[in-house]
């Protein structure tokens, strides 16, 4: 689990075209993510999911501040096993404001 560095602030924005368990937050600092080349990302929609197979999962993704989902490739923090986004957050090195 990533040591936390930085704050996880929920923004207030409507996903229900997403998932009915995403939720926009704004990092601060920015995630500097290797995942998908170098890039600071400061907005991610974490949402809870059950995948077959897989099973319950929360996946980190990045995003723009109304919420768009700007690549599909899973930030640090994405998890299988639990769809909790703080602990996915925390997983990313950030808490939950």
């Amino acid at each position: 689990m990533a040591q936390s560095h930085g704050t996880a602030r929920p923004v207030d924005t409507d996903l229900a075209d997403l998932h009915s368990e995403a939720k926009l937050y704004r990092l601060d600092p920015p995630l500097h993510s290797t995942i998908w080349g170098e890039r600071d990302v400061e907005y991610v929609v974490v949402y809870a999911v059950f995948v077959p197979v897989v099973g319950l999962g929360t996946y980190v993704m990045a995003a723009d501040e109304t919420g768009r989902i700007v690549s599909e490739l899973e930030l640090e923090g994405s998890y299988e096993g639990a769809g909790d986004h703080a602990e996915a957050l925390r997983r990313a090195g950030y808490e939950v404001a």
